[in-house]
């Protein structure tokens, strides 16, 4: 009977953790009591997507953009004012990344690009194994890549050569997207198909964290949740699972908009 009824609440987790296409309207928003009223400064005109998702990047007191076309510029962050434009010989399938020094870009064929932050002028180009649909991220004196088949490219950022490389199995059904990088102090985060988020250290690509966003879910609503200690997880002394839903967690996420419950446990 327990484990039915830990099975039951784990269900009611899994569900309340994610989205419901069937689920209530969102609330009316509110009027703002102070508005402010906003002006457009500047705008400019880089060239089309395409079937991709480009983002411009915010370097120092400038602005980098790119378009499927292979047009990479720079702008000034005040005016708007053109510093450089570049065309390149490809067509690019990601915004870019940038920092003071160095602009990166990549394509749906697996090439990237480094350019130099201050003229446009192109310092190397590398290949990943498969097509890029997120911009490069730049950290640690590395450019960041991630490809659409589960893996981690790290070049050095002076000569283009490859520091490390990071890989997961990929998952029997993925959905194709531009999920990129976050970088944060001397870690890269990413998150994975199947509800897997990873850090890895930028100095040589090893793991330093993995979590499940499945277990994590579970934690907030089950007592007494074995731990692993040194990878072994142990039996529990008692007969059963050893934990216990914490019922009255499980009837507020089972209330959730994004849950199909009633609020039962």
């Amino acid at each position: 009977m327990a484990l039915r009824t830990a099975l039951t609440a784990f269900v009611f987790v899994l569900v309340a953790c994610s989205s419901s296409s069937g689920g209530p309207k969102p609330a009316e928003l509110t009027a703002l009591q102070q508005a402010r009223e906003t002006r457009l400064l500047w705008s400019a005109d880089v060239g089309s997507a395409g079937a991709f998702v480009f983002v411009p990047a915010l370097a120092g007191d400038s602005v980098v953009a790119a378009a499927r076309n292979g047009t990479v510029l720079r702008l000034d962050a005040a005016n708007g004012k053109l510093r450089w434009r570049v065309e390149l010989d490809v067509r690019l399938s990601a915004g870019a990344g940038a920092d003071l020094r160095t602009v990166a870009v990549a394509t749906d064929e697996g090439e990237v690009l480094a350019l130099e932050a201050e003229t446009g002028k192109l310092r190397w180009r590398a290949r990943v194994s498969s097509e890029v649909l997120a911009a490069p991220r730049l950290a640690g004196g590395l450019v960041l890549v991630r490809s659409a088949d589960s893996r981690i490219y790290a070049f050095d950022v002076e000569d283009g050569k490859r520091r490390w490389v990071y890989q997961r199995a990929s998952s029997s059904l993925m959905v194709r997207t531009p999920a990129g990088l976050s970088v944060l102090q001397d870690s890269v985060y990413a998150g994975f198909s199947g509800g897997k988020l990873v850090s890895l250290g930028l100095a040589n690509g090893g793991l330093v964290e993995y979590h499940a966003v499945a277990v994590e879910c579970c934690k907030l609503v089950f007592e007494d949740l074995p731990e692993p200690q040194a990878g072994i997880l142990a039996l529990p002394e008692r007969p059963g699972l050893g934990f216990e839903p914490n019922r009255q967690r499980v009837a507020e996420l089972a209330r959730r908009p994004g849950s199909r419950g009633a609020g039962k446990a």
